[in-house]
């Protein structure tokens, strides 16, 4: 099983319940993938971590499971039935065996690096462990960032950790090792790679502060994450007024050559935005900017329609050409985003034609109001009257963030 997130975790727990013997693989120095980065799974709002914890525990206990990190395969020959794999298993210079994880070389270790588990938001130790309730409970050392590794021959050199470790876990001269496997089929569950969205100017990532990925967001809003789930700005730690979510950065783009549609966006966008609310303990406004919304799972629909009616979410069908900063004397920490909106009628029942002519018979053409024309929907079950959600014609961009708790 070449990749361990919680696809991988399943799949080999799957088969190993049906007696075969599986060899988890996986490059990080703990199983888990993305699952533990979430704070929450739609559209149930359960604790990713409450789901993936009990099968972290199966996998460590399972005798038909192997557990290999910090490994990579390198080398696959033979045919199906018949496989002869090579995994390269890197040194993690901690002795599985010996580590208890208390964690006292960490403390006692001076370096400090981005954390990559929190995408940068944090630091951590040049020994670390992935994140809390990780599998194996075992230390790993970043030899890049190590002091120690600059010179093992000089025994003055750092050694702080070898000091601290009282199980005497830690050895700086381990190696890389290399194995064969055999085994009769394959599963590949490499996961997915991330957008860097510095790719696209106009939203000027990496340059403002407060504009986030999803997953940076995510640790932001995480109970183990840097902030501690206290929901803050990047920029000056302070509580946000207003949320925007741009959609579709990365998908559905062409010019980039992502043309398909992520298909996980719109639900991850929703459940971070009510997720939002619950954190804040004021008026928090979240706006969503999409092209589509594309609720195609069981009870995503009702989510959907859930964060509309009960929670205030702002669904605002547009799409979003430029971002500026605010005014740098009253609103430094502050974005403006300029948009267009896509021209559309929303057609509850039948053909536009059959709905003009039904409206025609009953009176009811539409009312004016100023510039913007609202058509008046009639619902042939109930007769009743429904307005458009997106009224038609010319909709001028206005200013989205202006702070009002901290300007």
């Amino acid at each position: 099983m070449v990749g361990s997130g919680i696809a991988g975790i399943q799949a080999s727990l799957d088969l190993a319940e049906s007696g075969y013997y599986v060899y988890l693989v996986e490059r990080e120095p703990a199983i888990g993938g993305t699952m533990p980065m979430l704070d929450k799974t739609f559209p149930t709002n359960d604790c990713s971590m409450c789901i993936l914890s009990p099968k972290l525990v199966d996998c460590g206990r399972h005798l038909n499971v192997q557990t290999l990190t910090n490994s990579e395969v390198t080398g696959l020959a033979g045919e199906p039935g018949n496989f002869k794999v090579t995994i390269k298993t890197k040194a993690r210079y901690i002795d599985l065996a010996k580590c208890t994880g208390c964690g006292s070389c960490a403390d006692a270790c001076p370096v400090k690096v981005d954390d990559a588990f929190n995408q940068g938001l944090g630091k951590r130790k040049a020994i670390y462990k992935l994140y809390a309730q990780a599998f194996p409970n075992a230390y790993a050392i970043d030899s890049s960032k190590c002091l120690k590794f600059k010179n093992l021959n000089n025994e003055k050199l750092c050694g702080k950790c070898l000091k601290a470790c009282q199980a005497g876990a830690i050895n700086h001269h381990m190696q890389d090792e290399e194995i064969q496997i055999e085994v009769g089929s394959i599963l590949l569950v490499p996961g997915f790679e991330t957008f860097d969205p510095a790719q696209l100017a106009l939203y000027k990532y990496g340059e403002l502060k407060n504009v986030v990925t999803s997953l940076e967001f995510e640790r932001i809003l995480s109970a183990s994450g840097p902030f501690g789930g206290h929901l803050v700005r990047p920029s000056d730690h302070k509580e946000p007024a207003k949320i925007a979510w741009i959609q579709c950065v990365g998908s559905r783009n062409c010019r980039i050559n992502h043309g398909y549609c992520s298909s996980v966006c719109c639900m991850y966008a929703i459940k971070q935005s009510v997720i939002a609310k619950e954190h804040a303990d004021y008026d928090l406004n979240t706006s969503i900017f999409y092209m589509d919304m594309r609720t195609y799972g069981k009870e995503f629909e009702k989510y959907y329609e859930r964060s509309k009616k009960q929670y205030g979410v702002n669904f605002i069908r547009s799409r979003v050409y430029g971002l500026d900063p605010g005014e740098k004397r009253q609103h430094q920490h502050s974005l403006r985003l300029r948009r267009r909106y896509r021209h559309h009628r929303r057609i509850r029942h039948g053909r536009p034609e059959r709905r003009l002519r039904t409206q025609q018979k009953s009176g009811r053409t539409g009312q004016r109001t100023g510039r913007r024309t609202e058509p008046v929907q009639l619902c042939r079950r109930t007769a009743t009257d429904r307005r458009c959600h997106q009224p038609t014609g010319h909709l001028r961009s206005r200013r989205l963030q202006r702070p009002q708790r901290h300007p």
